[in-house]
């Protein structure tokens, strides 16, 4: 098989030191003979598969002819949320238990966690034709909400002119 590496996953293992470079690389090359810890991923990341290595994941899915598309890379700690976040800004819709209402916020927020390093990003959205990303670190949910009503108030007024 031919694996297909995106300008991400390119872009994601360039940027690392040496030794995990080589790491990756040679996973890379042993997952065109589908060789490695692979793993199909669960709803909502259904037609997908995983590649584990070390602290690292790749995401990839089976293309046409006999090719592997592969589409991100990430720490593992990381990487499900970063691609769940892709898939909004990409237009899909999300549900429980990835992705939960926040009326508290304003109408159609909801909210993605990411623990990364020992530390919990409470990341909250709204689609609204594109996507708002608003990083809520604790205690900043009323930041939120001032920050989401600015954005209506402008809405509104730019469609007054």
């Amino acid at each position: 098989m031919r694996v297909l590496v995106a300008n991400q996953v390119a872009e994601f293992v360039r940027r690392l030191p040496p030794q995990p470079k080589r790491r990756l690389r040679r996973a890379l090359r042993d997952l065109a003979r589908e060789k490695g810890d692979l793993k199909a991923l669960e709803p909502p990341l259904h037609g997908y598969c995983r590649l584990g290595v070390g602290g690292y994941r790749f995401v990839f899915a089976y293309g046409k002819r006999g090719t592997i598309e592969c589409i991100f890379a990430e720490r593992r700690n990381v990487m499900y949320e970063l691609l769940l976040l892709r898939r909004l800004q990409q237009g899909e819709s999300l549900g429980l238990p990835h992705s939960r209402p926040m009326p508290s916020i304003g109408r159609g927020c909801h909210e993605l966690r990411v623990a990364d390093r020992g530390h919990e990003w409470r990341i909250v959205y709204r689609v609204d034709g594109d996507v708002i990303v608003i990083e809520t670190p604790r205690n900043a949910v009323e930041r939120c909400r001032k920050r989401l009503e600015a954005y209506d108030h402008a809405l509104r007024e730019g469609k007054k002119r």
